[in-house]
């Protein structure tokens, strides 16, 4: 959700033959086709971990540095994020009976992701697992805070410093995700401009959320995933042939936050389980 949210403008090229004026979309401003300085400092951060993955595979206090220095520019893209607040309206947006539309399919999401994970070896593939961050343990450079939280909550027999680190990590790990949480509505509104907003029909919506789904795997998720996350992109493109941008937008920001509710409880279990 947000690596890629730097490298979509790219796949926004791949994407660029819909009418200007479709009848559903919004009036939303078009996101300049120029990197910003943010995404370069992205691209060149994820350049120089692919490269030295080859060069330091051994270097296991190096790759620690580097996880660690991830996770720091995680916080701060979080943080600085957080100056989007006109887009927390579309919490309010958020009623029961989207939540209840919502889970069925985000549940049959996972549940499909798995299954091909799990009975199609080649789709467990990703590029993440050439990197020894978080000691090998990394799925996900979006969550490294989180992962890197579980991780040390799976150990035992630690010693004095080892479970400060881990209490450390459990603060970080929360205070990762509520910042998530307060980026969630930019972050989505964001994903459906790249990738519903001037949808034509099913057909483009298809390809659209067959690209939004592997765009995923940038940060490192299987391939698996990234195919199950095609599903979601349909269910997106639904709601915005119904209601436009604001509709698709409202129904992605739902399903993002019940999957950080979900890896909240994941989380929260954890932590209660060793205490």
């Amino acid at each position: 959700m947000l690596l890629q949210m730097y490298l979509q403008q790219g796949a926004k090229k791949l994407l660029e033959n819909e009418p200007e004026n479709f009848a559903l979309t919004t009036q939303a401003p078009r996101q300049s086709k120029r990197l910003s300085r943010r995404q370069i400092i992205t691209l060149s951060l994820l350049a120089v971990l692919v490269t030295a993955a080859f060069l330091l595979r051994k270097a296991a206090v190096v790759w620690n540095f580097a996880g660690y220095g991830w996770e720091i520019f995680l916080f701060y893209v979080m943080i600085t994020g957080l100056r989007n607040r006109e887009d927390w309206s579309f919490y309010r947006r958020i009623t029961p009976r989207i939540v209840a539309e919502t889970l069925p399919v985000l549940f049959v999401t996972i549940w499909i992701g798995m299954q091909l994970y799990i009975y199609i070896p080649l789709l467990q593939w990703s590029w993440l697992k050439i990197l020894p961050l978080d000691h090998g343990h990394a799925i996900n450079l979006n969550l490294m805070p989180v992962t890197e939280a579980l991780r040390l909550s799976a150990q035992h027999h630690l010693s004095a410093w080892q479970q400060t680190e881990r209490i450390l990590s459990w603060c970080a790990g929360f205070g990762f995700l509520l910042l998530l949480i307060a980026n969630l509505p930019s972050l989505a509104y964001g994903e459906e401009l790249q990738f519903r907003d001037g949808t034509r029909n099913w057909r483009d919506g298809a390809r659209r959320s067959v690209v939004f789904g592997l765009i995923h795997c940038i940060v490192g998720i299987p391939l698996a995933l990234g195919l199950a996350l095609s599903l979601g992109g349909l269910w997106f493109t639904r709601q915005y042939f119904i209601g436009g941008v604001t509709r698709s937008t409202t129904y992605h920001l739902a399903w993002n936050f019940l999957l950080m509710l979900l890896i909240c409880w994941l989380l929260l279990t954890t932590v209660l389980h060793i205490g």
